[in-house]
């Protein structure tokens, strides 16, 4: 079986872009929950944000 060869940061990476979503998604519950006010659309670009980090990964490698 051959092993997969992954870079000696991707550890770190998975981790900086979990809490990355982590924190995004506690913003968005604030403001869902009224304790948070703000005019700036956090669920779309919550998504957005996730979307581009699932990508990160593959754009790196060159596609």
């Amino acid at each position: 079986m051959a092993k997969s060869v992954r870079p000696q940061n991707y550890a770190a990476e998975q981790i900086a872009y979990g809490l990355l979503v982590a924190a995004l998604g506690c913003i968005w519950l604030l403001v869902e929950l009224g304790w948070l006010h703000s005019s700036f659309p956090l669920g779309p670009l919550t998504i957005i944000i996730i979307g581009i980090v699932m990508l990160l990964p593959w754009l790196k490698k060159g596609g």
